[in-house]
């Protein structure tokens, strides 16, 4: 069974953020609080752009790079990929509380909140599907979500690459390590934390794997 799924060219549709969640669990969440559609003004003007966290319906990823993201969705409570030789490390936050309710979870773009329905999930769900954006199917449950930060070495086609000649082999990653665990774990990660990835592109000048 493949514990660690890669996604390649992640889309933050020009907004400096990442929603993680069972989209369906937030539905839920929208639904049992109460929630107008528009999720991205509720969350920004009271109390439950805390809650949905608090309750491990979300996970927000804060002023991150608007560039294309390297997404890996972990299950291997051992092995980490951000910390393998050839990739640029730089940071780690834990632990999230994360509850998976309908046995699927996702990586998506913010403005994905703003018309927060039932079709929108259904939406989301099958443009993740098609185009190979971070989703997995995981079994229902709650985790403790790690996530990891920095740059990996990925080899793309020069002529569908945004970095040109300098940083065409490494891409902003995020990797979510999600462990199964028997109750609802305790959040410990600061709320509101900057997940903004270091872009150094002369670090890399000497590092490239592809031939001209």
């Amino acid at each position: 069974m493949n514990k660690i799924f890669q996604f390649n060219c992640c889309l933050t549709n020009g907004m400096n953020y990442f929603i993680a969640a069972d989209p369906y669990a937030l539905l839920e969440f929208k639904n049992e609080n109460h929630l107008s559609d528009n999720l991205l003004e509720e969350f920004t003007t009271n109390e439950s752009g805390d809650n949905v966290i608090l309750e491990g319906a979300m996970i927000a990823l804060e002023d991150c790079q608007i560039v294309p993201h390297t997404i890996y969705i972990n299950l291997d409570e051992k092995h980490r990929v951000l910390l393998e030789t050839q990739n640029d490390f730089q940071f780690k936050v834990g632990d999230y509380p994360l509850k998976i309710k309908n046995g699927v979870f996702c990586v998506f773009a913010i403005d994905y909140l703003e018309n927060f329905t039932d079709e929108t999930v259904e939406r989301l769900i099958a443009i993740h599907r098609s185009k190979s954006y971070a989703i997995a199917d995981i079994k229902n449950g709650w985790y403790s979500v790690e996530i990891l930060a920095g740059l990996t070495q990925q080899k793309f086609e020069k002529s569908a690459y945004h970095w040109g000649e300098i940083m065409d082999d490494m891409e902003p990653t995020f990797e979510l390590c999600l462990k199964n665990v028997d109750e609802a774990p305790e959040l410990t990660a600061a709320l509101n934390r900057n997940y903004l990835i270091e872009i150094n592109k002369e670090i890399y000048k000497e590092r490239r794997l592809l031939e001209d």
